[in-house]
């Protein structure tokens, strides 16, 4: 199965309510065309990073499919000090496939981003199930021999 179609079968715009989320909270968004701040509820919850207007709606605004995405801290000037910002940058086959902009996102603290970067970057980071069987069936394939 390639990174695609995983992400076609993994995506939903409408989170599971049954999955427990990972981590949820504010965080100001940056909009893509006007670069103003907008604050928002964002939501990581399995594989998909989720943002709302509203803590109590219950569909999304947007969501992007985090395997394979790159998160990284943005260095902000002296004269911007007190913003903590991030970026979470869709995998590059993902954003071919839905043109999917980058989030440039601000935590309220340092700790509070750096929480967030670094669930973020383990969720990013973690294969999916169909890809670690694989590996690992091709590991004992490999040790047999």
């Amino acid at each position: 199965m390639t990174g695609e179609q995983m992400a076609a079968f993994h995506l939903s715009s409408t989170p599971n309510p049954l999955e427990r989320p990972i981590k949820m909270g504010w965080l100001k968004k940056q909009r893509s065309i006007v670069k103003n701040w907008q604050q928002r509820y964002f939501v990581l919850r399995a594989q998909q990073l989720y943002y709302y207007k509203d803590e109590e709606d219950t569909k999304p605004q947007g969501c992007m499919y985090l395997p394979g995405s790159t998160i990284k801290e943005i260095a902000t000037n002296p004269e911007e000090a007190g913003k903590f910002v991030f970026e979470v940058i869709p995998a590059s086959w993902d954003q071919s496939r839905t043109g999917q902009d980058s989030y440039v996102l601000m935590a309220s603290s340092q700790a509070e981003m750096e929480e967030w970067v670094k669930f973020l970057k383990r969720v990013a980071g973690t294969p999916s199930g169909a890809q670690h069987v694989r590996l690992s069936a091709l590991t004992r394939v490999m040790d047999v021999a």
